[in-house]
């Protein structure tokens, strides 16, 4: 029931993105400095638009780990376990730049072909983030 309850919360909280996107609008990150570009991993992407959202999270083919963010404490924590995970699209999205509805940050929502399948608030460990990866992808 509890998992059912946060993959129901999940899929609210992203209701504000699906409203209008676009298909085939989205691609990795490309604002960054070439040399930060090079730093990060290629499965690490952040949100530039809200038409990108329901793309990426709606791909069969794609699983997907969202981060709701506000600072970069969670931020770095995707880039530690992205790396470990080459499968796994890591979609970074700051709350700062777009309005999602929540008020308990960070959240990670997970998608696993185009449907969700995990919800938390809250800060997680590298560890524990990992081990939630593993049991979902």
């Amino acid at each position: 029931m509890k998992k059912i309850c946060s993959v129901a919360l999940c899929l609210l909280s992203t209701l504000s993105f699906c409203s209008s996107w676009e298909p085939g609008s989205w691609k990795p990150e490309t604002s960054h400095t070439p040399s930060q570009a090079s730093m990060l991993a290629s499965n690490i992407w952040y949100l530039q638009s809200t038409k990108q959202y329901g793309d990426i999270i709606s791909n069969k083919h794609y699983d997907v780990c969202v981060l709701f963010y506000e600072n970069n404490e969670m931020a770095q924590v995707i880039d530690q376990v992205a790396q470990s995970f080459p499968g796994v699209i890591f979609l970074k999205v700051d709350v700062n730049k777009f309005y999602i509805g929540l008020i308990i940050l960070p959240a990670i929502c997970l998608y696993k072909s185009g449907k969700a399948v995990y919800f938390k608030l809250g800060i997680q460990t590298a560890k524990e983030l990992a081990a939630v990866l593993k049991e979902y992808f």
